[in-house]
C-alpha cells in the first residue's frame, strides 16, 4: 500500500542523504559548509525527484491495467514483468523503443 511505500521510501533517503559512503565522501569533499550544504539540498531534491518518478510510474501502470490484470490472465507469470510488459504492448509501433528500453535496463542493472 501507499504507507508501506512511503515509510520504505523515507528510510531509504535517510539512508542515501548521510550514510552512504558515496554521498558522506561527496559531502566530506566539499571546500566549506556551505558547499557541503548545497550539495545536500542538491542532492536530495533530485533523488527526491527520481522517487517521485518512480512512484508516478507505478501509478500510472495500475491506472492503466484497473481493469485487465495481465497477471490473473497469464500474460505475465510475475508482477515484476508488467512494465516490460506494458512496453511490448503499448510501444511495438515504435521501432527501436523496446530494444532502447532493454538497454536502459541492463546499463541501469549493472
Amino acid at each position: 500500500n501507499i504507507w508501506s511505500c512511503l515509510i520504505g521510501a523515507l528510510s531509504l533517503h535517510v539512508y542515501r542523504s548521510g550514510m552512504d559512503q558515496m554521498v558522506v565522501q561527496r559531502y566530506l569533499a566539499s571546500r566549506t559548509l556551505e558547499e557541503a550544504k548545497w550539495t545536500a539540498r542538491v542532492g536530495m531534491t533530485l533523488f527526491s525527484l527520481f522517487h517521485l518518478s518512480l512512484t508516478g510510474m507505478g501509478m500510472l501502470l495500475i491506472y492503466w491495467f484497473r481493469d485487465c490484470d495481465p497477471l490473473l490472465s497469464g500474460s505475465i507469470k510475475k508482477l515484476e514483468q508488467i512494465l516490460p510488459f506494458y512496453v511490448k504492448e503499448h510501444f511495438a509501433d515504435f521501432p527501436g523503443f523496446s530494444g532502447l528500453f532493454l538497454a536502459g535496463v541492463v546499463s541501469a542493472a549493472t
